[in-house]
């Protein structure tokens, strides 16, 4: 570079500010004043460089500066740290609050604000949490936090805990109670806001062992790569796999990474940081129960204990409340509560202690305008609305799924007792057959969270990530068991490994790993997940996945064949000819079904001419159907068809 310009160039940063800067470390009281590195430039500057062309160089010396700091604190040793040397010597009286330089956002250049730690024991208690999670789940927690609070002569882990689980299910909370029942100090640091450098993370877990016992609480695990970037999260995961960890290891500290996301899909290197690992499940249905409980009430007539409750009216139970809120975590249904009151306020009836009732409509309401946060998430699961009376026919596949599924649902103890694999389900048949209107159905019956997908909705370009995909559905599935997941097309995803030479070895990988997955299910017999897939190729996919144990039950769903079966179909499409209104009832159906133009039909089309006759009667201005829309309605799909 030109002498005369001063430190302008890469090279004379790299040959002399970096240099000087380290010098100035050394020598400084203040190691990170900017005003000050710029005299001792000055007054030890070894190439041409005068106060006139100052604000020519100021900038590559804030970056050596900056440069220098951060290499004396990535040191293995911090304590042999210059900076660190001078705090402990009380020689330096920086604060990142006060950071002598000529411009505030230069000074953040030089080093961030650190995070503002606050340390209190929680006044939550174990006994206190509602049980949103199971009573087991909570038990191992509380063993597995006194364990790392509380060390003894026991073999020395790491003390990090992993608890994961959707929005809303009071992981936080389950944190704060287990940390006041034991005694120890709380405190939560939160991705994000605490500032991603080196020095933040290691005041934050100094703090914790000067407040030792103690609980330090990591929330937002999953945004360490979005906040810090592919090479930031590589230098704190560093950091704490070589140094924090390690050094917590007996000093009564336990950290817990917090996070919404699935295991599977955080990066394996921060997954491994946590020993022991948590997953909070979806609600159960009892557990929505206990909650509702504590803000509504049966009971016309309320006792003191239960002044400010809201009433139930019109028949509505607690029971029924929980059993159409699934899919609902501890926050969702606060936010229910709060829907519930914000509509009897706008109707002026809360200050009415008479008044005070909750009605189905006003439940309608509520419920259409909350929507449970786990709704926005990529897999939502919930147990569907669709039951046995929407399925028309099909009485043998029923009793087949019933003596699959429905038996073990209903006696799981004894069906544990007499070791029965659960094992999995293969819908076959043609197009439009009700394979998907089933499962739905088997669902609901039996009561397990239905988890629906596609299976082309698993294939991905970029190699593992079809396969992580898998074990992602797999966790979500075993994280609100009992689940029935459900693939549709399934074999977009399995095919023959041997005879489809044109599949790259990315396609064979996910076969393999969905069979890596199918046999875990059966090699844990507690887990209540169950498998069902749907397809009309069967002959497409690979036989490992179709062999007994995997999905080794086979069921056939073909197109109604009689007409008492097409008559079944029609009547659950429209509530026995209620809804729409049919006029003649029955009758009609059963006169349609006997014509040999719906002989070949499936349950689709037979959905399909139902809702052609709905648009003839609304062109007649009619409410309801009459036999000559049905049968107009099939003279005009067969002659499209034809």
């Amino acid at each position: 570079g030109d002498a005369r310009s001063g430190y302008n160039s890469p090279q004379i940063q790299r040959k002399f500010l970096i240099p000087l800067a380290e010098s100035f470390l050394e020598a400084a009281n203040d190691p990170t004043s900017a005003k000050d590195f710029e005299k001792f430039i000055l007054e030890n500057k070894t190439t041409p460089c005068s106060k006139e062309n100052t604000r020519k160089w100021q900038n590559d010396a804030l970056k050596a500066l900056r440069f220098a700091n951060a290499k004396a604190m990535m040191k293995a040793n911090s304590s042999n740290s210059p900076i660190d040397a001078k705090r402990k010597a009380g020689e330096s009286n920086y604060t990142d609050q006060e950071i002598d330089a000529p411009d505030s956002k230069k000074a953040r250049l030089i080093s961030p604000p650190t995070y503002d730690i606050s340390c209190s024991v929680p006044e939550n208690r174990f006994e206190d949490i509602v049980s949103t999670v199971s009573s087991n789940l909570l038990n191992q927690m509380k063993l597995s936090f006194k364990y790392h609070l509380n060390p003894a002569d026991l073999p020395k882990i790491w003390p990090s805990i992993l608890v994961n689980g959707p929005p809303f299910c009071g992981k936080t909370k389950v944190i704060k109670s287990i940390a006041g029942s034991l005694e120890a100090s709380y405190i939560q640091a939160t991705v994000g806001i605490i500032s991603p450098t080196a020095r933040s993370w290691r005041e934050a877990f100094a703090q914790a062992k000067k407040n030792a016992p103690c609980v330090l609480h990591i929330d937002g695990i999953e945004n360490l790569e979005k906040v810090n970037g592919p090479t930031g999260i590589f230098r704190v995961v560093c950091l704490l796999k070589n140094e924090l960890l390690p050094e917590s290891v007996g000093s009564g500290v336990a950290i817990v990474g917090e996070t919404r996301n699935l295991i599977a899909s955080l990066p394996q290197d921060v997954s491994e940081l946590f020993k022991d690992r948590f997953t909070f499940g979806m609600m159960e249905e009892s557990c929505r129960k206990s909650l509702l409980s504590r803000y509504l009430s049966e009971e016309e007539t309320m006792n003191k204990d239960k002044q400010g409750l809201l009433r139930l009216t019109e028949g509505l139970s607690l029971h029924e409340v929980a059993h159409r809120t699934p899919g609902y975590e501890a926050g969702d249904l606060l936010r229910l509560i709060r829907a519930i009151r914000m509509e009897l306020l706008a109707e002026s009836k809360l200050e009415e202690e008479e008044q005070q009732c909750v009605t189905r409509k006003l439940l309608e309401v509520a419920l259409s305008r909350v929507v449970p946060a786990i709704k926005n998430t990529a897999e939502f699961v919930t147990i569907p609305d669709v039951t046995w009376s929407d399925v028309g026919g099909l009485n043998e596949t029923k009793r087949q799924l019933h003596n699959q599924f429905m038996l073990l649902i209903d006696d799981w103890k004894r069906a544990q007792t007499l070791r029965r694999r659960a094992g999995g389900v293969l819908l076959e048949g043609p197009p439009g057959c009700g394979k998907t209107l089933i499962a739905k159905a088997l669902s609901n019956t039996v009561g397990l969270n239905f988890l629906s997908v596609k299976g082309p909705e698993i294939l991905n370009k970029f190699q593992g990530e079809s396969e992580r995909r898998i074990r992602e559905i797999f966790e979500r599935g075993r994280a609100c068991q009992p689940c029935l997941i459900f693939f549709d097309e399934i074999d977009a995803i399995c095919p023959w490994r041997d005879r489809d030479e044109s599949s790259s070895s990315s396609r064979v990988s996910v076969v393999n790993q969905l069979l890596v997955e199918l046999d875990g299910i059966d090699k844990h017999r507690q887990t209540r997940v169950f498998v069902v897939g749907a397809t009309n190729r069967k002959d497409m996919i690979d036989e490992a996945i179709l062999r007994p144990g995997r999905l080794g039950l086979h069921i056939l769903v073909s197109p109604p064949a009689t007409p008492q079966q097409r008559v079944e179909v029609l009547s659950a499409c429209t509530r026995s000819a209620t809804d729409p209104q049919v006029d003649g009832g029955l009758e009609v159906f059963h006169r349609i079904a006997a014509d040999p133009r719906t002989n070949q039909m499936s349950g689709a089309d037979l959905e399909n001419l139902l809702e052609v006759a709905k648009l003839k009667a609304q062109l007649a201005r009619r409410d309801f159907l009459i036999e000559d829309d049905l049968t107009a309605s099939l003279s005009e799909i067969k002659k499209i068809n034809a």
